[in-house]
Parts: C-alpha cells; structure tokens; sequence
C-alpha cells in the first residue's frame, strides 16, 4: 500500500453527505455527536476506542491538562493499545483510498491531529 491518505473533517461539516467510495469514514469521539441523527450521517464505523480515556479528556476540557501534556498521554494509550492497528487493517481491507477521521470537536488542534499522526506513523513503519 502507499502512503497513507488521512482527512480530519468535523461531523457538522459532512452531515448529510454520501461519503465517497474512496472514503473510509470513522467517527472517533467517544460521544455520539450532538443534534445528528445516526441514519444522517455516512460513516462506516463508530471507534470509540481509539479515543482519549474519558479521564484524559475530562482532564483536558478541566484546564488541569496542558495540550503538550495531553497529546502525551494519548499517545501513550494509543501505544498501549492494538485499536490503531486494528483500524489500519480494517482501513486496508477495505480498499478505500482515503481514511477520514470525524469528531464533533470544534478545537484546534483535536484528539485527531495526536490519533493522525499515531495512525502515519504506524502505517509507515
């Protein structure tokens, strides 16, 4: 396989939407995103467990976690975990060309930038 493509989109920006068929598309939030209906958006799966612990996450949204320091500790659970290879061989087997990962989080930078870039360095390793 080639590079691995990653689009980072926020669910809001794609509801409904037809998601391509190169597009292999993942919600992952740990939370079903607020006012969407499941049957409008177009996805093929729902990941909650390549997500932030719901403590890390609550530590972040507390003010009590610093960016740095999130993305750390993510990392880390990401590490430690087999759900971001999981998801690449599901990815791959599905012959979509693209993964997109979807979060209802209107933050910048998101849980998704650490999630990406754990998922780039994975596929090229």
């Amino acid at each position: 396989m080639g590079t691995l493509i990653i689009e980072k989109r926020r669910v809001y920006d794609v509801v409904d939407q037809a998601a391509p068929a190169t597009d292999y598309r993942v919600l992952a939030d740990r939370l079903w995103p607020r006012g969407i209906k499941k049957e409008r958006l177009d996805y093929r799966e729902w990941d909650r467990d390549i997500t932030p612990s719901t403590e890390l996450r609550r530590a972040l949204h507390a003010g009590s976690l610093s960016w740095d320091a999130f993305a750390a500790q993510y990392t880390a659970e990401l590490e430690a975990s087999g759900e971001p290879a999981a998801l690449l061989e599901r990815f791959r087997d599905s012959g979509a060309e693209r993964l997109v990962l979807l979060t209802s989080a209107k933050n910048s930078p998101s849980h998704l930038d650490v999630l990406a870039d754990h998922l780039q360095a994975l596929a090229s390793s």
